[in-house]
């Protein structure tokens, strides 16, 4: 909700103060975050007959170039059942259009069951509860190198540095010499925060040629995404790096979207319905390529927690949001998960989603690491679908604004996103699929 802002100091502290003692006052339900499934779309101000409404043209020529047609799925949300859920007393937090769906806030049980009620909701289902925040990166071995010049003009040789293993194994270097480095393709990347992303000077090209397109917070809207976690920026680098004798990328041509959809502090669905949003921002925005180097399997509340059978392609949140950003003419790219050495052993989701390339990890020289999350999905599907080096991966260490190396399959997914650009580039009249 939007205040206006008024000129009577007085009322205004007064306001304020209330504002204070409401929050202060919050009910365990009031902090809880619903997401609500709606039947339809009936009552939408849109048409798919006037897709230049709510997709940028970008967008619109992908589809084109696909021969995807614009849907229903495209359409933004009904307003007349937004705003019936308001008159209940709903807060609404967030919005999908792929899903059909809104993220509520109610502050008791009464207005949870009207909600419920209403004729076109069909599912409400608790996706998060309250915990305070609390900022955690992700820790990876340190190892520093020396940084070289960072160029604005590309000049691909062989002069990869320490990631030449990463780069080469996919035969990326082979792709760069042809000239293909992802130029004229939108890569989004997805995750948890992209800590001093803006000031690494192995990222600096990006930037200083206009090649950051975008960047959206969906854990708190309005925030800078270049803080939170470390995790992001180093996986942005393994794509988008650019610099000489240390490190190149594997697609440092290509243009990025940078979106924060992951809640560090907390483990909750609502993380899945962020990664829905951001899918459906890049989506709008032309995007080809969607690089996340997230999952989900189990939450803070283990009663949310998803078991194996869920992970058919068809049922999480994400899996569902990823099968339709593929659906859209986009290349969807997710690390399959660490948990090859856990009890769970499986992959993760949005991993077990059918349309998009799930990634596992080996090292230098092919052999698989024992972490990497195992397949199939429970579906049958086999999973993961494609393999890049996530042991001793060199990433951009934004804390010194140096390098430093890390395992894990976060860093083999952005390494296949970075192919996948290099590919879109050289064959562009392909299709995602």
């Amino acid at each position: 909700m939007a205040f206006r802002r008024f000129s009577f100091l007085g009322f205004t502290v007064l306001l304020l103060l209330v504002l204070t003692a409401a929050s202060s006052a919050q009910s365990p339900m009031e902090m809880n975050r619903y997401a609500v499934f709606l039947k339809d779309k009936n009552g939408s101000a849109f048409s798919i007959y006037n897709p230049s409404a709510f997709l940028s043209q970008k967008a619109l020529d992908r589809r084109k170039r696909q021969n995807i047609p614009v849907d229903e799925s495209d359409l933004p949300l009904s307003a007349q059942y937004v705003n019936a859920l308001v008159e209940e007393g709903a807060v609404i937090l967030k919005t999908s259009k792929w899903l059909n769906a809104v993220t509520i806030q109610v502050s008791d049980e009464t207005t949870l069951q009207a909600v419920s009620s209403l004729p076109f909701v069909t599912n409400v289902q608790l996706i998060a509860k309250y915990k305070a925040p609390a900022n955690t990166q992700p820790g990876v071995v340190k190892k520093s190198f020396q940084l070289g010049f960072v160029s604005e003009q590309l000049y691909i040789d062989t002069s990869y540095g320490m990631a030449y293993e990463q780069v080469s194994i996919l035969n990326a270097v082979g792709l760069h010499r042809k000239g293909f480095t992802g130029t004229g393709v939108a890569v989004a990347v997805f995750d948890a925060g992209f800590s001093n992303a803006h000031q690494h000077p192995g990222l600096q090209h990006i930037h200083n040629t206009g090649r950051l397109l975008a960047t959206r917070d969906f854990v708190n809207p309005g925030a800078s995404v270049y803080q939170s976690s470390n995790h992001g920026t180093q996986c942005f680098s393994i794509i988008g790096n650019y610099a000489p004798g240390v490190m190149i990328g594997t697609a440092p041509g290509a243009s990025f979207v940078l979106c924060h959809t992951e809640d560090g502090g907390s483990e909750m669905p609502i993380e899945e319905f962020n990664w829905a949003q951001a899918a459906e921002y890049a989506d709008s925005l032309g995007v080809d390529v969607i690089s996340s180097s997230l999952g989900y399997t189990t939450f803070d509340d283990s009663t949310l927690n998803h078991t194996y059978e869920m992970l058919d392609g068809n049922t999480t949140i994400s899996a569902i949001a990823a099968d339709k950003a593929a659906a859209k003419g986009i290349v969807v790219i997710n690390s399959a998960g660490n948990k090859g050495n856990e009890p769970w052993y499986r992959i993760s989701t949005p991993a077990d989603a059918d349309s998009i390339l799930a990634v596992g990890a080996v090292d230098a020289n092919g052999i698989v690491t024992a972490f990497s999350s195992r397949g199939y999905s429970s579906d049958g599907q086999v999973k993961p679908d494609i393999m890049a080096m996530g042991y001793k991966t060199v990433v951009a260490s934004p804390g010194n604004l140096d390098y430093q190396t890390g395992s894990g399959t976060s860093f083999a997914a952005p390494a296949i996103s970075g192919l996948a650009a290099c590919l879109i580039q050289a064959h562009p009249s392909r299709s995602a699929q």
